[in-house]
């Protein structure tokens, strides 16, 4: 008996321990995702400070905001699957010690993911819209700035460079919320 008790002590341990990882990363990823965001507006206007002696570089922003954008896209999906993976794994796996059974209760992501589904406006749809509409819309600002340059080969390739990297940042968010909406 008194090794079944271990063993449930240790078990429970384990889950805690998980559970503050992924919490913890959580945590790092969510904070990295808003540096990522943070460090693409700065070089935003960086870039477009340098216009008028270096007219080359409104067309580097939305290309070089591309990667970032997938980068912060890509954040957000793991930030939901740790939070679906507590949610179904750690949250409903805690052992009773007295009676060694599971105990099935709400949880943090539980209790989050409940009130998700209540609320068509809910934040989960809210964060990303605002921080990739925001690199969408630096984008598109710095290709306004682009237009009048368009007389050479050269700037009207790097414009169709920018117009795909535009392109691809709307497509990929949408792929994301998509996918989001369908793990739900």
């Amino acid at each position: 008996m008194s090794e079944n008790k271990n063993e449930i002590f240790l078990s429970n341990l384990s889950i805690d321990i998980q559970y503050n990882s992924l919490r913890e990363e959580i945590l790092t990823r969510i904070k990295l995702r808003q540096q990522l965001l943070f460090f693409s507006l700065a070089l935003a206007s960086a870039l477009l400070g340098f216009l008028e002696k270096l007219p080359i570089a409104a067309f580097l922003y939305p290309i070089f905001s591309t990667f970032v954008a997938l980068s912060w896209i890509q954040n957000d999906n793991r930030i939901g699957e740790l939070g679906s993976y507590i949610r179904e794994y750690i949250e409903n796996c805690k052992k009773d010690n007295k009676e060694d059974k599971i105990i099935v209760g709400l949880g943090w992501e539980t209790h989050i993911n409940t009130n998700r589904s209540k609320d068509s406006l809910s934040t989960w749809r809210l964060i990303p819209i605002s921080n990739i509409g925001s690199i969408f819309v630096a984008q598109i600002v710095s290709i306004s700035f682009t237009l009048p340059l368009l007389k050479s080969f050269f700037y009207i390739s790097l414009f169709i460079l920018d117009v795909l990297s535009i392109i691809t940042v709307v497509w990929i968010f949408f792929e994301s919320i998509t996918r989001t909406k369908e793990e739900k």
